[in-house]
């Protein structure tokens, strides 16, 4: 297999480094008056230059001008921006527009975009993730985000990007606002891990850093380090059909909020590969978009997205707060992972145990986890207030085939009452489960809670909740019988629930599916063959609603045998 490889899946627009670039695009830097724009040594993001101005009153800056505009509409592309301002203190923050960028059509400041307050109130709170350098994304196909447009912009045509400030004095006595390179990604784009030699050189996300922010000639703001946390611009694509080996733990990333459309950001995976294999440990991972911000219809919190079934991804022990979607196939195993104030979850097959939901986002009626198999989700709790916690497709298994469901909790204020409903169309939009597979279901409730029932059309759900029963069989020194016959019977009317003979351990278990709690007897009897004779036992006892039955029994030698 071949060593890992990163790539940047965008292009450099401009470098910065001459004020009238001859390649790839030509164009031009220029100040928007106030001062001449200027070739900067001193302070740079990328490479050996940036592109400076001194600033000295209101919104004056600098502007790159390409010779040929930039379609961004028809393939969606997103800015990648790099900006600085030297001398924060003076800066205006509050009556006026602080630090804004402008993106237009028509040349120099003729029709444009304004998105404003990147230094001050309004702007993102995690900014500079880079010193005193921001890494700014923008859609000007987002017109939402704009705090205002002048004339008419074409995205098919853009061709003017700026870099302004306020400032509140008209002294400034050297170059305080500046920009850097240029770059442009499809959107739902970024940088690319490929390859992997085995154990000793697995991806981790130290390379793709290691390609930005750690080779000065790139540095196109994707995946920058500050203090042992990543910052995470756009999307970090691991794997590809090259065989890729990733694996890496305990680190944390954050996803900026930024001027973009749904599914800018995140991490995807594919496992096209048959030889891939991809773990992920104990990663922190916090997104800072939101839904609906600046007025867009658009949702900036970042993505987790699986394709390919081919490899495996061994998701064990993550946090994800404030994703959006996290999309998943059958390649996947997904364990002991925390979810907090997420949007959905598609299971696709996935194995997920030990999940812990909260804070979900999801809306009355709409489900947090899209399940084709719930026999494969166990372990899990639920705690959120609105929506379903599982939602059953189509997918699953025609009636009246019985589908096992173990441990899973609901602990949030879901509606409904709990147990089967077997009328179609019906139910809480915020019960547990909704049953929106058209057919009529059988779920055999093992641990956990029984849960509340909406039905789609066409949709029944029959609820058998079934405890465990288990009954533990030692001597006076607490060590173990075998073979001790062991029984439990439904007081109410005698029926039988556990017959079984203790095993090497002492332990004879099973489980009950009928209405609980249910009061019961128990008996214990050893046989008398062997040296040792042992009194024969019995009790009453409560077989509990999500507990069931755990019993410790002690047999007492017989005196008399």
């Amino acid at each position: 297999m071949a060593a890992v490889s990163v790539s940047f899946d965008g292009t450099r627009w401009t470098d910065a480094e001459a004020l009238a670039p001859t390649s790839p695009y030509g164009g031009d830097w220029e100040d928007t008056g106030g001062g001449a724009a200027a070739q900067e040594p001193d302070f740079v993001y990328q490479n050996t230059y940036s592109v400076s101005e001194k600033v000295k009153g209101s919104e004056l800056g600098i502007g790159w001008v390409p010779d040929t505009a930039l379609d961004m509409a028809t393939t969606k592309r997103v800015l990648i921006l790099k900006c600085v301002v030297t001398t924060v203190g003076i800066l205006e923050t509050t009556a006026g527009s602080g630090a804004n960028i402008e993106v237009g059509s028509g040349g120099r400041r003729s029709a444009y975009f304004k998105y404003r307050h990147l230094y001050g109130p309004g702007g993102t709170p995690e900014y500079p993730s880079t010193g005193s350098w921001q890494v700014i994304a923008v859609d000007p196909n987002v017109e939402g985000h704009a705090f205002s447009e002048t004339n008419t912009v074409s995205q098919t045509a853009i061709n003017w990007v700026a870099w302004m400030a306020t400032m509140t004095v008209a002294t400034a006595k050297s170059e305080n606002v500046a920009m850097d390179a240029i770059d442009y990604i499809t959107h739902g784009t970024g940088l690319t891990l490929v390859g992997g030699d085995g154990a000793d050189a697995d991806g981790t996300f130290a390379d793709f850093q290691s390609f930005d922010q750690g080779t000065s000639t790139n540095r196109y703001g994707l995946c920058n380090s500050v203090e042992g946390v990543y910052f995470v611009v756009g999307v970090l694509t691991i794997g590809s059909s090259t065989e890729t080996d990733f694996t890496d733990s305990s680190q944390a990333i954050i996803f900026p909020d930024n001027y973009v459309d749904t599914g800018f950001c995140g991490i995807d995976v594919s496992l096209a590969n048959t030889n891939s294999v991809i773990s992920l440990t104990t990663i922190t991972m916090v997104g800072k978009g939101s839904y609906g911000a600046d007025g867009a219809t658009a949702d900036t919190r970042p993505d987790f997205g699986v394709t390919g079934t081919s490899g495996a991804l061994t998701v064990d022990s993550c946090a994800f707060t404030n994703f959006n979607a996290i999309v998943l196939t059958s390649g996947v195993t997904f364990s002991s992972n925390t979810l907090n104030s997420c949007e959905s979850l598609t299971q696709a097959s996935a194995t997920i145990s030990g999940a812990v939901v909260a804070g979900s986002t999801t809306a009355d009626g709409v489900a947090f986890i899209t399940c084709d198999d719930i026999t494969k989700i166990t372990s899990s709790t639920f705690a959120f207030s609105d929506g379903h916690a599982i939602e059953l497709t189509s997918a699953h298994a025609a009636s009246p085939t019985t589908h096992a469901v173990t441990s899973l909790t609901y602990t949030g204020a879901f509606g409904g009452t709990p147990g089967s409903n077997l009328v179609s169309s019906s139910g809480s939009t915020d019960a547990m489960i909704y049953n929106n597979s058209g057919k009529a279901l059988i779920l055999n409730i093992t641990g956990g809670d029984s849960p509340s029932i909406r039905n789609g059309v066409g949709a029944t759900t029959t609820v058998n909740v079934s405890v465990s029963i288990t009954i533990t069989v030692t001597d006076a020194d607490t060590d173990p019988i075998a073979t001790a016959q062991t029984s439990v019977h439904l007081t109410s009317d005698d029926s039988e629930v556990l017959n079984a003979d203790t095993n090497a351990s002492g332990v004879a278990s099973g489980s009950f599916g009928g209405s609980t709690p249910a009061a019961c007897y128990v008996r214990v009897r050893k046989s008398s063959t062997g040296d040792t004779k042992y009194i024969s036992y019995s009790t009453t006892a409560t077989i509990a609603s999500s507990t069931g039955l755990n019993l410790a029994v002690t047999l007492q030698e017989d005196p008399n045998a």
